[in-house]
């Protein structure tokens, strides 16, 4: 009889109680915690009853939003009929949704970038099987201007991207800022005020609409000098709010909103109430652009559909500084949130980040013995750390693996792809726990499309054993690019330094900018997952 369960069915504790300390699972809190997720899971697969169906919006603020940290923001994004939908959640807030028409301003479509992403990677890796044929100083300076010619057409996609599909409405991305209360309030009179006036002025029936602070948030975001199209697109969206109170002549009314609105006035009153309000936030000492924001513990959580989860949307304008991540969905979100909160031992006291141990760390440098560079570039680093442990220069077996990704604290694998040569999905998603994995192989964190089914990859199996984070490359990469990357991340996680003090996620983030092509190589690198931070402490 196989103690691991199998690829159909969730572990029942009521089955084989004994199933997890047979495995080796001491932590009683970590049995608990599986305990919590097989109920959920089996409680979630039972269908709904009349009421709850129609409470579902109440369950499921309170099983998956309302259990956010306070400093934690999730959005949502999909992609559906020419339209991104995108949810903002954040904890004991009513979900906030934007439906943004991608045509709106007749930019790039989503064929276009992503037939424009896929020639970027494509051309990527020619340059990279070629590279070895370039020997001759010109045959170089030509591969090193391919090169950079693709990180700027990277860039240029993205820039591209975040101005015509997101445009006046970036911010719904965005962590939290601080915010000035009374002045938020006022601006938001303000701002449904002028609106109606104006529209008013040409159809004197139409009643006031009041703007949510919500809304009010995602246009503050555009700070205190917004573009002329930022600014154009909020006011055309706040205006066409008014016609949906005319049902039966909606297509009517908006047209005559659209030719009638002094949009010129209503820009300029935009702008002044937005440079109002950041004025008065400076003055108050109020931080409301994030001008700071390197040293924000904000994060943003992205839930990316099959459509999207390709790009790097963590290397958008709004987010590049950003401390942001992804996951595939909501459920392993809140399976993290409740780990965290179960190796605390507690459900009640204020959050507090997930920490691991940097003395606590599994490496597997250069398996196939041919990543010359990258093992000068780390031996003498992880050697010189006594109570690291690993292999370099050895395929390691299976099982050797498996043992580090549960006992260990932190995995490094450096080597071709995710290491699914000698470590199998299978393994990895039937193990109770996992560590914090960093996979910095080629194309380690690429979901392959599945036709009408979500898509799929390997690093999902990580997430699967429950690893809290995992960092991995959507494209392929060269090694020395990545190498440095590495290094920095390393250094301002805290696993190679004394001061740290960062999350995973923004040690990321911060090292994108580190690279010589800050987009080709820079931008491939992901978080699957949250926040995690070292100590020094064993845990």
């Amino acid at each position: 009889m196989t103690l691991i369960p199998n690829e159909t069915e969730w572990p029942s504790f009521y089955e084989q109680p004994q199933r997890y300390a047979k495995l080796g699972l001491r932590d009683s809190w970590l049995q608990t915690h599986l305990k919590t997720l097989s109920e959920r899971y089996e409680e979630e697969s039972l269908p709904l009853t009349n009421e709850e169906c129609g409470d579902s919006h109440q369950l499921l603020q309170d099983k998956f939003v309302n259990i956010l940290p306070e400093h934690w923001t999730v959005c949502s994004v999909t992609l559906m009929q020419n339209a991104l939908y995108v949810v903002q959640l954040r904890r004991k807030e009513t979900p906030f949704v934007l439906r943004l028409p991608l045509d709106r301003h007749k930019g790039i479509s989503y064929e276009e970038a992503l037939a424009e992403l896929r020639a970027i990677i494509q051309g990527s890796d020619e340059t990279i099987h070629n590279s070895l044929n370039c020997t001759e100083k010109s045959a170089i300076e030509a591969w090193w201007k391919r090169r950079k010619e693709l990180d700027t057409r990277l860039k240029t996609l993205l820039e591209k991207m975040e101005q015509d599909w997101l445009s006046g409405f970036k911010g719904i991305l965005s962590a939290r800022a601080p915010e000035f209360k009374e002045e938020l309030t006022r601006f938001q009179r303000g701002l449904s005020e002028c609106v109606h006036k104006l529209v008013k002025a040409v159809i004197p029936s139409l009643k006031q609409v009041d703007f949510s602070l919500a809304l009010c948030r995602v246009i503050l975001r555009l700070g205190r000098y917004p573009t002329p199209h930022e600014l154009d697109d909020v006011t055309r969206f706040l205006v066409l709010t008014y016609g949906e109170q005319q049902q039966q002549q909606q297509q009517q009314t908006t047209n005559e909103l659209e030719s009638k609105v002094d949009y010129k006035k209503l820009t300029e009153q935009m702008r002044v109430l937005l440079g109002r309000y950041h004025e008065k936030c400076s003055m108050a000492g109020i931080d409301s652009c994030l001008k700071k924001g390197a040293a924000s513990k904000e994060h943003v959580i992205l839930i990316l559909d099959k459509h999207l989860q390709m790009f790097p949307i963590e290397s958008l304008p709004t987010l590049r500084a950003q401390s942001s991540s992804r996951l595939p969905c909501l459920s392993f979100l809140r399976d993290r949130i409740l780990y965290v909160q179960a190796q605390q031992r507690s459900l009640t006291t204020d959050w507090q980040d997930l920490k691991v141990s940097k003395r606590s760390a599994y490496y597997v440098l250069n398996p196939g013995g041919d990543l010359r560079d990258t093992q000068r570039a780390f031996e003498p680093l992880f050697k010189s750390v006594p109570d690291w442990d690993g292999v370099i220069q050895t395929t390691p077996m299976e099982l050797e693996c498996r043992r580090a990704l549960e006992s260990y604290d932190v995995y490094m694998y450096f080597g071709h792809s995710a290491g699914q040569a000698f470590m199998r999905g299978t393994t990895v998603r039937q193990m109770p726990k996992c560590a914090v994995s960093l996979l910095m192989g080629c194309s380690s964190g690429v979901l392959e499309s599945n036709g009408q089914f979500e898509s799929y990859g390997y690093v999902l199996n990580y997430l699967l054993a429950g690893s809290p984070a995992v960092v991995a490359n959507l494209w392929d990469v060269t090694d020395r690019s990545i190498d440095r990357l590495t290094k920095h991340m390393l250094n301002a996680w805290g696993m190679t330094s004394a001061t740290g003090g960062k999350s995973i996620v923004q040690a990321v983030a911060e090292s994108r900018s580190q690279c010589s092509l800050p987009y080709l190589i820079g931008a491939a690198p992901v978080v699957y997952g949250i926040p995690v931070y070292t100590t020094e402490d064993i845990l």
